[in-house]
C-alpha cells in the first residue's frame, strides 16, 4: 500500500521549538552526504580549493594554514579547529572530537563508548539557510549519491506530484495581476515552490530554475510509490556499465515512472510503460545500450520531477549518459536513438538550442542509418536480439516506428526558434503512421496507412485511417509545419509574377491539407469521447494547427502582392492567431486535464512558441478602444496566453523568455490605456517580439500601420492619417 503524501510537518514545514529532532548519527549521515569532499581544483583568484559534492568550495590553505576538508573554515575564513558537535565522551575529556558513524574517530581509535545527545535545536531562520541544491562531479569518477533503499529517521518521503490546479476564467481577472512579481520588485530567489504555503491557485512568475538543473512542473504521478531520497550512511555508486536498477531499485523505478509521466510534453508513448517497467525489474541481462537508455530516462525523470532534495540526480545521470555514449555510441541502435532524443529535450529545456538541434539531428541520422524510415526495414525482426524490452515482434516494430516519428517531429518543430529547415521531408519516409496508444500498450498493433492522404489511407473513415493515433496526427501537422517553413525560407525569385503564382498554388494546396487534417482530428476526438459530448472537441493539437496556418498567412513577401492578396493574408493570420488563443483559453478550463491531448498542449515547449507568435500577431496594432476595459477581447486573450506560458516556465527556458517578452508588451498596452483620454486613435508596435524573418517577409509588421488596419477592417474612417497612431515600443 503506497504511503500517503507527507504533510508540511513531515517535510519540515513545522518549525516549532518543540519539534522532535533526529539523532546525531543520522544528522551526520545526511550532512556527510551533502558535504562530501570529492576533489581539489585550482579556482581563479582563490588558489587550490576543496570541492564538495554539494558544489561548494573551500580554500585549502587560507593564510598559510591547511584546512581540514571535513571541517571547513569559520566565518572569518580561518581553519575551523573543531566542529560544533561532539560526543559526550570527548566533551567530558575536553578533547577534539571528529564525529563519524557509528563512532567518532577518537572513540573508535581507543575503543571507548561513543554517545551523542540530541542536536542543538535549529531555528526556522537557520533551517531556511541550509543548502538544498547539490551538483555532482563528472561521471568519469565514481559518484556517490543518495539511496532510498534504507530507512532513516530523517528520511523525506517523495510524495505524489500535485495535479493541475483548477483554473478560473482569466477574462474575469484584473489585467494588472497577470504581471509577474519580478516586474514590480525583486523576488526572493531562495523561495522555492516547496517552501511556500499552499495557495488556492498557482503563483505567477515563479523564480526561474538554474540553467544547469531544470526542475519541471508538478503533474499527477500515476500511482507511483513513494521512496526516500535522503542518503543513509551507505550509498550506491552509479557507473555507465552498471544496471541502476540493481544498484537502487526504488530510485530507478521512481524516475523511470517520472520519465513516462513527463515525456507527454513532447510525444505520445514511444515505449509501452507497463511492459518496460516489468522488463526493468525482471531482466538480469541488460545490454550496455539498454543501460545507457535507462540512465537517460533517469536523467529526464529526475530533471522534470521537481524535488529540491534530489537536484544532484539530473547532473549525475546526464553525465553518466554522456560517458555511456562515448563508450557505446559507435553502434547504432534503437536505444541510442532514444537516448539522443532525450538529451535533445534536456538541452532544449535549459535553453541550449544549438546543442538540442545537434542531438535531434543526430537522432534523425541514426534513424535513417538504421533504415527506420522504410517500412520494410522497420518490420524486419529476424534476430533474437531484436526483441528488446520484453516486447513481442509486433510491439518492437511499432516501437521503432514511434521512435523514428518522434525524431522527425523534433526535427520539424526545431524551426520554431531558428527558422531552419531540416533536410528530411515526409516524402522521404515510407513508414506507416503510429497506431492508437491504447492498442499499442495492449500489445495489439493494428494496420495504419503510410500517410493520411495517400492511396493506402483510403477515403473517409477507412479502417486503416481510424487506427491512427494521436502521435500520427502530430506527425502530419509537423510535416505541414515543415513545409511552411521550407516555403518561407526559399530564396526570392527573380519574377514577382512567378512568386505570386507559386504562393497562391502552395497556399491553396496546404490550406486544403490543413482543413482535411482538422476535420479528421475532430472526428477522432469525438470517437474518443464515444460521441457522448456533442460540443466542439477541444484538442491541444489544434494549437499547432492554428500556429501552422498563421505562419502560412503571415510570412509572405508582401511587397509583390496585390491588395486583395494582402487583405486575405492579413485577415487569415489574425484569424488563426485569435483562434489559437481562444483554444488556449478553452483548454485552461478543461476538466479532464489528464488527457494526452491536454498534456501535450499544456507542457510542450512548441506550444510556447505558438502562443507567443499568436500574441505577437493580435497585439501588433489596433485601436485604443479595443484594449480599454469592457471593449474587445484582446486583454482576455493576453491573460489566457500569459497563464499558459506561466505553466511552461519551470520546465522550459524558452517559456521564461517568452513570458518576459509578453509581459513587457502587456505593460506597454496598460500604459497606453492609462494615458488615453478618449477611445480614439490607434497604437502599434514597430518590431515583432520574436521571429527569424525580416519585415519584408512579415505582413503583420512589414505593412504600414494604416494599411494593416485597413486590410484587417478595423480602420473604417479614411480621414485619419498616420499621426493618429501611437507607437508603444
Amino acid at each position: 500500500m503506497p504511503r500517503s503524501p507527507p504533510t508540511r510537518e513531515t517535510l519540515g514545514g513545522n518549525t516549532s521549538s518543540t519539534t522532535r529532532l533526529p539523532s546525531i548519527s543520522n544528522f551526520l549521515a545526511v550532512a556527510d552526504s551533502r558535504r562530501r569532499h570529492v576533489a581539489e581544483q585550482e579556482i581563479p583568484g582563490k588558489g587550490i580549493c576543496y570541492v564538495y559534492q554539494d558544489g561548494s568550495i573551500c580554500p585549502k590553505v587560507p593564510g598559510g594554514e591547511i584546512v581540514n576538508p571535513k571541517w571547513g573554515t569559520t566565518k572569518a575564513g580561518k581553519p575551523r579547529k573543531r566542529l560544533g558537535q561532539a560526543c559526550n565522551t570527548c566533551r567530558e575529556k575536553k578533547i577534539k572530537c571528529d564525529p563519524s558513524t557509528p563512532k567518532c574517530a577518537q572513540c573508535q581509535k581507543f575503543g571507548r563508548e561513543c554517545k551523542f545527545e540530541s542536536l542543538t535545536r535549529t531555528t526556522p531562520k537557520q533551517a531556511s539557510n541550509m543548502p538544498a541544491s547539490m551538483t555532482t562531479p563528472s561521471a568519469e569518477h565514481a559518484v556517490e549519491v543518495s539511496s532510498p533503499t534504507r530507512s532513516s529517521t530523517v528520511s523525506v518521503d517523495i510524495h505524489q506530484d500535485q495535479a493541475y490546479p483548477k483554473q478560473a476564467h482569466r477574462s474575469s481577472m484584473p489585467v494588472e495581476s497577470l504581471l509577474s512579481p519580478t516586474s514590480v520588485g525583486e523576488r526572493n530567489l531562495g523561495d522555492s515552490p516547496e517552501s511556500l504555503p499552499p495557495a488556492k491557485r498557482s503563483r505567477l512568475g515563479s523564480p526561474p530554475r538554474p540553467d544547469t538543473l531544470n526542475c519541471g512542473r508538478n503533474l499527477p504521478d500515476n500511482g507511483t510509490s513513494s521512496a526516500s531520497l535522503v542518503s543513509p550512511p551507505s550509498t550506491p555508486r552509479f557507473f555507465y556499465h552498471l544496471d541502476p536498477y540493481e544498484l537502487d531499485p526504488d530510485l530507478s523505478v521512481y524516475y523511470v515512472n517520472k520519465y513516462f509521466t513527463h515525456i507527454d510534453c513532447f510525444t505520445d508513448c514511444t515505449i509501452p510503460q507497463r511492459q518496460f517497467t516489468h522488463w526493468l525489474k525482471t531482466c538480469q541481462s541488460k545490454s550496455s545500450a539498454d543501460i545507457m537508455l535507462i540512465y537517460a530516462m533517469l536523467a529526464f525523470g529526475a530533471t522534470f520531477a521537481r524535488r529540491g532534495a534530489t537536484e544532484a540526480y539530473p547532473a549525475l545521470f546526464t553525465g553518466i549518459v554522456h560517458e555511456a555514449i562515448m563508450n557505446n555510441g559507435d553502434s547504432f541502435s534503437l536505444q541510442l536513438l532514444h537516448t539522443r532524443l532525450i538529451l535533445a529535450l534536456l538541452s532544449f529545456s535549459q535553453g541550449q538550442y544549438n546543442r538540442a538541434f545537434q542531438y535531434s539531428g543526430t537522432a534523425m541520422r541514426i534513424g535513417m542509418g538504421l533504415g527506420y524510415n522504410m517500412e520494410d526495414t522497420v518490420a524486419s525482426v529476424t534476430r533474437e536480439g531484436d526483441l528488446i524490452f520484453g516486447l513481442d515482434k509486433a510491439a518492437v516494430v511499432e516501437c521503432r516506428r514511434r521512435t523514428f516519428w518522434s525524431a522527425f517531429i523534433m526535427e520539424c518543430f526545431s524551426g520554431c526558434c531558428s527558422g531552419s529547415v531540416p533536410a528530411v521531408y515526409h516524402s522521404d519516409i515510407h513508414l506507416r503512421l503510429p497506431c492508437d496508444v491504447q492498442a499499442f500498450e495492449a500489445g495489439i498493433v493494428p494496420p495504419t496507412p503510410l500517410q493520411f492522404n495517400g492511396p493506402s489511407s483510403g477515403h473517409g473513415n477507412s479502417p486503416e485511417l481510424s487506427n491512427v493515433g494521436l502521435l500520427g496526427y502530430l506527425v502530419d501537422i509537423a510535416s505541414m509545419f515543415n513545409e511552411v517553413l521550407s516555403r518561407i525560407s526559399r530564396a526570392r525569385p527573380n519574377s514577382s509574377v512567378q512568386y505570386i503564382s507559386a504562393l497562391r498554388s502552395f497556399h491553396q494546396e496546404l490550406s486544403m491539407k490543413l482543413g482535411a487534417w482538422d476535420k479528421s482530428l475532430r472526428e477522432h476526438v469525438r470517437l474518443l469521447r464515444d460521441n457522448k459530448d456533442k460540443t466542439d472537441p477541444v484538442s491541444g493539437l489544434h494549437i499547432l494547427y492554428h500556429y501552422t496556418a498563421m505562419l502560412l498567412n503571415r510570412h509572405v513577401r508582401h511587397e509583390d502582392m496585390d491588395w486583395q492578396s494582402i487583405t486575405s493574408h492579413v485577415k487569415g493570420a489574425y484569424f488563426h492567431a485569435k483562434k489559437l488563443l481562444e483554444m488556449v483559453q478553452r483548454l485552461s478550463n478543461v476538466q479532464k486535464k489528464d488527457m494526452a491531448m491536454f498534456r501535450l498542449a499544456a507542457s510542450s515547449p512548441f506550444s510556447g512558441f505558438a502562443i507567443t507568435a499568436a500574441l505577437d500577431t493580435i497585439t501588433a496594432a489596433g485601436t485604443l478602444k479595443d484594449i480599454m476595459d469592457g471593449h474587445g477581447d484582446v486583454m482576455p486573450l493576453i491573460s489566457s496566453g500569459l497563464e499558459a506560458l506561466e505553466r511552461l516556465v519551470d520546465q522550459w527556458d524558452s517559456a521564461r523568455q517568452q513570458r518576459n517578452m509578453v509581459e513587457k508588451r502587456f505593460r506597454h498596452l496598460l500604459a497606453a490605456v492609462q494615458r488615453a483620454s478618449a477611445h480614439q486613435g490607434a497604437y502599434y508596435f514597430s518590431e515583432p517580439m520574436q521571429g527569424a524573418y525580416g519585415l519584408d517577409q512579415d505582413i503583420i509588421y512589414g505593412l504600414s500601420r494604416k494599411r494593416y488596419l485597413q486590410a484587417l477592417g478595423g480602420w473604417a474612417d479614411e480621414s485619419y492619417d498616420d499621426g493618429n497612431f501611437q507607437r508603444l515600443d
